[in-house]
C-alpha cells in the first residue's frame, strides 16, 4: 500500500456550525490500526489532547489510519507509541493531536480548529505532555520528592504553593544534598534538563500547557508526573533563588558544591514559573482580569519560538482571548497581522487598566537597533520572530505601577495608529542627538570601552546629574537608571576598572583631571568616585590598592566577566545634552535621543529623508526624569510618525 502523509490523507470535511473535531482511537492490543473519527465539542466528549514538538519534518515514521498507511513526524510516532505502552491506565483511549486530526492543507479549516484551539485543551480530561523522547524518570521522581518536602514541612501555616523552601529540609535526603543517586546520576542536573529543553520555548505548547485542566508529563520512560507536583516546587523554590540572591548566603556544609551550583540557577525555576503563570492567569475568572483580559499573557511571546511568525499571536488566542481572528491564507501581509495586533491593544489599554504594562510597552521587543532593518514589518512592531534569535530575547518591560496613573484617553497625546501607512504616531519630547558611541566591539572591546572611559573622565570630573563620573560609569555597566544608589557590586566593579587600569593602560595622562585619576586612585578613588558613602559600611575596610590584591583570581575573573558581559551585550553612548546610556548595537550616532507620551523608557528614533522617522529601539539612560520632562515638554515636544 502506499504510504500518505497527513497532508494527503483523504480527510472528509468538519461541520464549523457544530464545532466538530477529529480525535484518534487508540488500537486495542494486537492491532496497529488508529481510527479516526469525527466529534462535536458540544457533545462533551471525553478525551485526551496530546501536547508535543512536531520535530524534523524529514524524520518520520509510518502508522496506520483507517487502513491507511501514514507518515508522520518521529516525535509524535514515539508519543503515540508511548502512550500505547501504558494504554490500560489511561482514562481514555480517545486523544487529539493536531498533526493528524487538522488537515493541515486546508487553510480554512485551520483557521478555523486554531479558533478552537483554547476551547480543545481546556475541554480535555486530560492533557499529556511530551517533553520529547529522553528518558526524565531521575527528574520526575526528583520533583515528586521535592513536592512531598514542600507540601509536608509547609504544614498548615501556609499553602504549599506560597511557602519558600528551606534548604534544611534536604538533609533527610543525601541524594539531593550529594547531587548523586544510587545509580550515580545527578538529581539535580536532571531537572534542570527537563526543564531547559525546547518543548518549553514554543508558543504553541505554551498555550496547550496552560489551557490544561489537568496536565501529566510523559517521557520515555515508566514513570509519569503530574503538574500538581511541579507547581509547588517550582513556586518555593523561585522564593530561594530571591532569598539567597538577596541575603548572599553561602553554602549550607551539609549540601555538596556540585549540589550548590545547580540549587543557585534560577534557569529551570523561571521556565517552570513561566508556564505556571500562564496557567494561572488562564484560571482566573473573567471578572478577575480586570485589565489586559490576556494581554500579558500575550506579551510571554517574546520569551517563546515559533516557526511560522503568525503564531507568536495565533498561537496564543486560546489564552489571550485577543479578539483577532486567525488567517493562515497566504496572501495576508504578515505586517498586517501585527499592525492589527498592536491597534487591538491600544484599543483594550485605554479601555481597561493594564497594571504595569503602559500602552507603548511593547516598544521594548521592537526596533532597527536589536533587529536590523525589515522588509516585512514596521520598525515600531514587536518583533517576535528576530527576538526568539537572540541569545538573550528581550522582555516587555513593565513599569511600577500605581492606582494613581492616569491611563485615560488624552486625544491630543495619545499614540495611534494609521493602517493604511501602516505607521505609529507617537507624541513626544526629544533631548538631542546621539554624540558619541562605542561601535560594535569586537575582541579588543575592553580596550575600546577603557579608551571611552578615559575620555570621559578627562572631559568629565562629574555627570550631567551631578554624580562622579566613574560612579555614573559603573551604575551604566551594571544596567542601573539611577547612578546614585551605590552598592557593593559598584565599588567592586569600580575596583575592576581600576585594576584594568593598573594592568592594561599605557597611555600618559594628558590633562591635570587625567593625572588625578590615574596617578593617585590608590589613595583617592574611594574619595573621587565616591564621595559621602561610607566604604565601611559596605564592607571596604582597606585601600583601593589593598582591596585589589587581596581578591583571589576567582573574584578578579569574576568581575571582568561582568565587564565583559556588559560590553557584549550592549553599546554605551553619551547624547549632545550629556545623558549617558545603553543601546542595542544598532544604534548610530545622529539618531535622536526621545521620551514619549504613554511611554516608560527613553528610545532613540532616526528621522529619514520624509518626516517620518524609523523606531531604533528602547534604551537605558542615567539619572533621567522621564515624568519631568514629560510634564515641561516645551521646547522639542511633537508628534513623530513612526514607520
Amino acid at each position: 500500500m502506499e504510504t500518505e502523509t497527513p497532508s494527503t490523507f483523504p480527510y472528509k470535511p468538519l461541520d464549523t456550525e457544530k464545532s466538530e473535531i477529529r480525535m484518534l482511537k487508540l488500537p486495542p492490543k494486537g492491532s496497529e490500526n488508529f481510527e479516526l473519527i469525527t466529534v462535536s465539542l458540544h457533545d462533551d466528549p471525553k478525551y485526551a489532547a496530546l501536547s508535543y514538538l512536531w520535530g524534523d519534518p524529514e524524520d518520520q515514521e509510518i502508522i496506520t489510519v483507517q487502513g491507511h498507511k501514514v507518515g508522520v513526524r518521529k516525535n509524535l510516532a514515539a508519543a503515540l507509541s508511548r502512550l500505547r505502552r501504558g494504554q490500560s491506565s489511561l482514562e481514555t483511549d480517545y486523544l487529539w493531536a493536531d498533526a493528524i486530526c487538522i488537515d493541515q492543507t486546508n487553510h480554512a479549516e485551520r483557521s478555523q480548529q486554531v479558533q478552537l484551539m483554547g476551547r480543545i485543551y481546556s475541554s480535555a480530561v486530560v492533557v499529556y505532555s511530551w517533553v520529547g523522547p529522553n528518558d526524565y524518570t531521575l527528574a520526575f521522581k526528583t520533583l515528586a520528592t521535592l513536592a512531598r518536602l514542600v507540601r509536608e514541612r509547609a504544614g498548615e501555616k501556609q499553602s504549599s504553593d506560597n511557602a519558600t523552601f528551606q534548604l534544611d529540609w534536604l538533609r533527610q535526603h543525601p541524594d539531593l544534598c550529594d547531587a548523586k543517586d544510587e545509580a550515580g546520576g545527578n538529581p539535580w542536573q536532571a531537572v534542570s534538563c527537563l526543564a531547559t529543553e525546547k518543548y518549553w520555548k514554543r508558543v504553541w505548547v505554551f498555550q496547550e500547557v496552560a489551557l490544561a485542566r489537568r496536565l501529566r508529563l510523559l517521557s520515555s520512560g515508566d514513570t509519569i508526573l503530574g503538574w500538581d507536583d511541579v507547581k509547588p516546587v517550582s513556586a518555593s523554590m523561585t522564593r530561594l533563588m530571591f532569598q539567597i540572591s538577596i541575603t548572599g548566603r553561602s553554602k549550607p556544609s551539609f549540601i555538596s558544591q556540585e549540589a550548590w551550583r545547580f540549587i543557585q540557577d534560577f534557569s529551570p525555576w523561571n521556565v517552570l514559573g513561566l508556564v505556571n503563570t500562564g496557567r494561572v492567569q488562564v484560571q482566573k475568572p473573567l471578572k478577575e482580569q480586570p485589565g489586559y483580559y490576556g494581554w500579558v499573557v500575550a506579551y510571554f511571546a517574546a520569551h517563546l519560538k515559533a516557526t511560522d511568525p503568525r503564531d507568536y499571536i495565533y498561537g496564543l488566542l486560546g489564552v489571550t482571548k485577543i479578539p483577532i481572528l486567525p488567517d493562515y491564507r497566504t496572501g495576508k501581509p504578515l505586517s498586517e497581522l501585527y499592525v492589527e495586533y498592536i491597534t487591538t491593544w491600544l484599543d483594550v489599554a485605554y479601555e481597561k487598566n493594564t497594571g504595569p504594562l503602559k500602552p507603548l510597552s511593547f516598544l521594548s521587543v521592537a526596533g532597527v537597533g536589536p533587529f536590523g532593518s525589515s522588509d516585512i514589518l514596521p520598525s515600531w512592531v514587536p518583533n517576535y520572530p528576530e527576538n526568539a534569535l537572540l541569545s538573550y530575547p528581550r522582555p516587555v518591560k513593565s513599569a511600577s505601577y500605581s492606582d494613581d496613573d492616569d491611563i485615560t484617553r488624552n486625544p491630543t497625546r495619545d499614540p495611534y495608529v494609521v493602517k493604511d501607512t501602516q505607521s505609529l504616531f507617537v507624541w513626544g519630547r526629544t533631548i538631542g542627538p546621539i554624540d558619541t558611541i562605542l561601535e560594535e566591539l569586537d575582541c579588543n572591546r575592553l580596550q575600546v570601552f577603557y579608551s571611552f572611559l578615559k575620555s570621559f573622565l578627562s572631559l568629565h570630573t562629574h555627570y550631567v546629574s551631578g554624580t562622579p563620573s566613574l560612579q555614573a560609569l559603573c551604575q551604566l555597566l551594571l544596567g542601573k537608571k539611577d547612578s546614585k544608589a551605590v552598592s557593593k557590586k559598584t565599588v567592586e566593579l569600580a575596583l575592576g576598572i581600576a585594576f584594568f587600569a593598573l594592568n592594561f593602560d599605557t597611555l600618559d595622562p594628558e590633562t591635570p583631571q587625567e593625572s588625578a585619576w590615574y596617578h593617585e586612585w590608590e589613595t583617592r578613588l574611594y574619595e573621587l568616585a565616591f564621595p559621602g558613602v561610607d566604604m565601611q559600611e559596605l564592607g571596604f575596610t582597606r585601600t583601593p590598592v589593598q582591596e585589589i590584591m587581596s581578591l583571589s583570581k576567582y573574584q578578579r575573573d569574576e568581575i571582568l566577566s561582568d565587564l565583559e558581559h556588559a560590553l557584549r551585550t550592549y553599546t554605551f553612548f553619551q547624547s549632545k545634552s550629556g545623558y549617558l546610556g545603553n543601546a542595542s548595537f544598532g544604534a548610530k550616532r545622529g539618531d535622536i535621543l526621545c521620551v514619549l507620551e504613554r511611554d516608560n523608557f527613553p528610545v532613540l528614533l532616526r528621522k529619514t529623508e520624509g518626516d517620518q522617522y524609523v523606531f531604533v529601539g528602547a534604551v537605558d539612560v542615567l539619572d533621567l526624569d522621564i515624568q519631568g520632562l514629560l510634564h515641561n515638554l516645551a521646547p522639542g515636544a511633537q508628534w513623530f510618525e513612526l514607520r
